[in-house]
C-alpha cells in the first residue's frame, strides 16, 4: 500500500473573511449575514488535520485572512510540486432567499476534462463521499473553467458544499458538525484517490460521518416526523389524500410543493422545513372560540327551559321589577351581585 507521506496535499479557503459579496442575505434570526469564510476555512483546518493524522503532508495556500489571489495560490502549490489541488467554497446564485430553489453540493473540475482523468476520479470520489453524509441534493461532479483548476499543474477540484443563498443551507455553514463531517468526507476521498488506508480519531473525526440534526424532512426521509407531516398535509386538504406511511416519496413531494404554491412560501421546493411547518401549524389552528353574548335577547338560552312552574315564575318576577335580567339562574351567587339584589328589593318594596 502506498504511504501517505509520499503526497503533498495543497488546498485552500476559496475567499477571505472579507472578500466583497462573499456572504449570505441578511439572517433575521442571527441578525447577521454569514460569511462564505466562516465555512471554508474550519473546514480547510479541519480537513488538513485530518490528512495529516493519516500521515499526509499539506500546503494551505492562504493561510492567513489576507484576501490572497488565485494565482497566488495556484503559483504556490506549482512551486511546490503538490499531488493534488482541493478548493473549498460554498456557492451562490442571487444575494437574497426565495431568489432561486439551487441547493445541493457539487465537484468542479477544469472544463474539457475527461472522466478518464485523474482530476474526474479524485471528484468522484470527493462526491461519493459527501453523498453519504447530512442530506442535501448531490449535483455531481461538475466541468467548469475556473482559475484554480486552469492554472493548477496537478489534479484540482473545488468544492461546492451548498448554496448560501438558501435559507437551510445557509445555516449549515456555521455548524461545527456539518464542518467537521465535510472535512471528514473529503479526507476520506482522498485517501481512497492515493490507496491509503483512513486513520480516524481524535477531536475532529469519527470513522462514521457525523449526522447532523436538521429541522426540516424531504424525499427518501422515513420515520415519525415524515408520518406527522402527511397526517397535516392531509388535514390540510391534500388532493390526492397522501398514504401516511413514513416514507417521503414522490406523492409526499408534490402535496409539499403543492401546500407551498397555495400559501405563497418560497422556495416551492418540496422540503417540509420552518417555513412550511409554522404556516401549517396556522392552518391547523383551532378557530378561536365565539364571543360570549351580551344582550338578554342573546343569552335567553341561558335561562332555565324546563324549568318548574314557581322557578319560571320567579324568573319573570325578577325581570318585570328590574331587580335581575334573569338570566344564568344556575350560575353561583356573587356578594357584589346580592348587596345589589337587596338594594334594588330595598328601594322597590321596602321603602314604598
Amino acid at each position: 500500500m502506498a504511504k501517505a507521506s509520499d503526497y503533498l496535499v495543497a488546498m485552500c479557503d476559496g475567499h477571505g473573511p472579507n472578500t466583497a459579496g462573499k456572504r449570505t442575505p441578511y439572517i433575521a434570526s442571527l441578525g447577521r449575514s454569514i460569511r462564505e469564510n466562516e465555512f471554508n476555512k474550519p473546514v480547510v483546518n479541519m480537513l488538513e488535520g485530518e490528512l495529516k493524522r493519516c500521515g499526509f503532508r499539506t500546503l494551505q495556500t492562504a493561510p492567513t485572512d489576507a484576501d490572497t489571489g488565485l494565482t497566488a495560490r495556484t503559483n504556490a502549490a506549482n512551486a511546490a510540486g503538490a499531488d493534488i489541488y482541493i478548493s473549498v467554497h460554498f456557492n451562490a446564485v442571487s444575494h437574497s432567499f426565495g431568489a432561486s430553489t439551487a441547493q445541493g453540493f457539487s465537484v468542479h473540475i477544469q472544463a474539457g476534462s475527461s472522466n478518464s482523468s485523474k482530476a474526474y476520479k479524485l471528484a468522484k470520489l470527493a462526491v461519493d463521499e459527501l453523498a453519504k453524509g447530512t442530506r442535501q441534493i448531490n449535483r455531481g461532479v461538475v466541468k467548469q473553467n475556473l482559475a484554480i483548476t486552469r492554472q493548477t499543474r496537478m489534479p484540482a477540484i473545488l468544492v461546492e458544499g451548498g448554496f448560501m443563498d438558501d435559507e437551510r443551507e445557509a445555516l449549515l455553514m456555521i455548524d461545527p458538525a456539518f464542518q467537521r463531517e465535510v472535512a471528514q468526507e473529503l479526507a476520506q476521498a482522498v485517501c481512497k484517490y492515493f490507496g491509503v488506508a483512513y486513520v480516524g480519531g481524535g477531536s475532529l473525526s469519527t470513522t462514521k460521518p457525523v449526522t447532523v440534526a436538521r429541522d426540516y424532512v424531504m424525499e427518501d426521509d422515513r420515520g415519525p416526523a415524515v408520518s406527522a407531516m402527511q397526517s397535516d398535509l392531509n388535514k390540510a386538504g391534500a388532493s390526492p389524500k397522501l398514504v401516511v406511511d413514513g416514507i417521503f416519496g414522490a406523492a409526499s413531494t408534490r402535496a409539499v410543493k403543492a401546500f407551498q404554491t397555495r400559501y405563497k412560501l418560497t422556495p416551492v421546493d418540496g422540503i417540509y422545513g420552518v417555513k412550511s411547518a409554522s404556516k401549517m401549524a396556522q392552518v391547523l389552528a383551532p378557530a378561536p372560540p365565539e364571543k360570549e353574548a351580551n344582550t338578554v335577547a342573546e343569552t335567553t338560552y341561558k335561562r332555565v327551559a324546563q324549568a318548574s312552574a314557581s322557578l319560571a315564575a320567579g324568573q319573570e318576577w325578577v325581570i318585570e321589577n328590574a331587580i335581575s335580567d334573569g338570566t344564568y339562574p344556575d350560575r353561583p351567587l356573587t356578594r357584589a351581585e346580592f348587596w345589589e339584589t337587596l338594594r334594588r328589593y330595598n328601594a322597590t318594596y321596602v321603602r314604598k
